[in-house]
């Protein structure tokens, strides 16, 4: 590859899943630009993730998929297009290969996936609530294909960030846990961030092109019983368990809403990855795929603490209770880590040197009293306040609300070093 970075726009960046590949072009050196409606543009609720695009030197480009010379326009400026367009939006993305193809410099197009390998679900057709997502990922595929479209394909399955932290379901458990089947077949559970950052490497790399890349890092492969396990395993309590026959599940599915975003795709999903193995059950054809931390070694992911027996360094232990202005609202929390202040003596953010003392303009409402439904807006609060404190730690954050056990998370500040040692709930 030439030394020079390979211009990059992501179409679809401001959602989910598109502003951690967009972060992850930038934070690589790549010249990222994002494409922008009009309409995003003058959204207050997208000025945040649009303010912190320019911050991170992402260039905007204005254009529509529904405005062909717009999307033209754009994809001239550019080597690799991707596409993290959400579930409304799958089937348009004949629209971009359109453009791609009248384009005609476009060097890579990875279209939005991010899933599961659809061409290996099998009978996917027969529940309509998750064809509606899958079969247009699949047509899309085709098209690419059969235009000559040099591709790469990622698929990772869940994202951990939206599955994680309520244990694969839709709150937090209390007292019961739902475990599809007998809770033994795996998934793969990967950090968003980390799905960004197969995403550019896999962009460019000769080895990718006109492959899938399937993200399976060893420590990140988990059963619903592990998952469960650990999860008592940190907040001490034993959890019941209610088992679902595949006749339960398959009977709710076919009886949820057909929509983009229904319940009964989130079931679907869970379906097939946690009673069929559809993540995992089958090998990697070389000739058409290939898996990512072996062509990335060099990469860190986030994996959970528990069933890999991680371990932090041996260092001292301190615990600091979050101080007064951040306890709003009812519950408690309080921080345990291993290691030391910064040796500086000099907060990263400003303010005192001493726990507790940082500057708090940047850390504004912490509030767990609507836990758990914010407990990762919550934790990138909790890691913002600590680097104002200027912790150079790995510090375990313990929620305690009043009406359930605490639920614990591990936040590596100092990435390089920790990033293997995160948990999410």
């Amino acid at each position: 590859m030439s030394s020079e970075r390979s211009r990059i726009l992501v179409i679809g960046s401001t959602g989910h899943i598109g502003k951690h590949i967009v972060s992850a072009s930038a934070k690589l050196g790549h010249p990222t630009f994002a494409l922008v409606r009009q309409s995003t543009a003058s959204d207050p609720s997208k000025a945040a993730v649009l303010e912190s695009f320019a911050t991170s030197g992402i260039s905007p480009l204005y254009g529509d998929l529904d405005d062909h010379e717009s999307l033209v326009k754009a994809i001239k400026q550019v080597d690799i297009v991707i596409s993290a367009v959400g579930s409304l939006q799958l089937a348009n993305q004949i629209k971009i290969i359109d453009a791609i193809k009248e384009a005609g410099n476009v060097k890579r197009f990875l279209p939005s996936e991010f899933g599961l390998d659809v061409e290996r679900v099998a009978d996917v057709e027969l529940l309509e609530q998750v064809a509606a997502c899958l079969v247009p990922k699949r047509e899309i595929r085709q098209v690419i294909r059969a235009a000559g479209i040099p591709y790469t394909i990622i698929s990772n399955n869940y994202f951990a960030g939206c599955t994680l932290p309520h244990l694969v379901q839709i709150a937090p458990p209390t007292d019961k846990v739902v475990i599809f089947g007998d809770g033994n077949p795996k998934g793969v559970f990967l950090a968003e961030e980390d799905i960004g950052m197969f995403t550019i490497k896999a962009a460019d790399d000769p080895r990718t092109l006109n492959k899938i890349v399937y993200a399976r890092p060893p420590g990140n492969i988990y059963s619903h019983n592990e998952l469960v396990a650990i999860w008592e395993k940190k907040t001490g309590k034993t959890l019941e368990r209610v088992f679902l026959s595949e006749e339960d599940v398959l009977k709710t599915i076919k009886e949820a809403p057909v929509g983009p975003h229904p319940y009964g795709l989130i079931l679907g999903i869970k379906y097939m990855v946690l009673m069929k193995g559809a993540c995992l059950g089958f090998e990697i054809d070389p000739s058409v795929g290939a898996e990512a931390t072996e062509l990335y070694p060099e990469m860190l992911v986030y994996v959970y603490l528990g069933a890999h027996g991680t371990r932090l360094p041996k260092v001292s232990d301190m615990k600091m209770p979050i101080p007064q202005p951040w306890r709003r609202g009812r519950g408690q929390a309080v921080v345990e880590g291993r290691g030391s202040m910064a040796t500086s003596g000099k907060p990263a953010h400003g303010g005192g040197s001493e726990p507790g003392k940082g500057n708090l303009e940047e850390c504004q409402g912490f509030s767990n009293s609507n836990f758990p439904r914010r407990i990762r807006s919550l934790s990138t609060q909790l890691a913002t306040f600590l680097r104002c404190c200027s912790y150079k730690s790995t510090p375990r954050l313990s929620f305690l609300p009043p009406s359930l056990s605490p639920a614990l998370v591990t936040l590596p500040l100092n990435q390089s070093r920790f990033r293997e040692s995160r948990i999410f709930y």
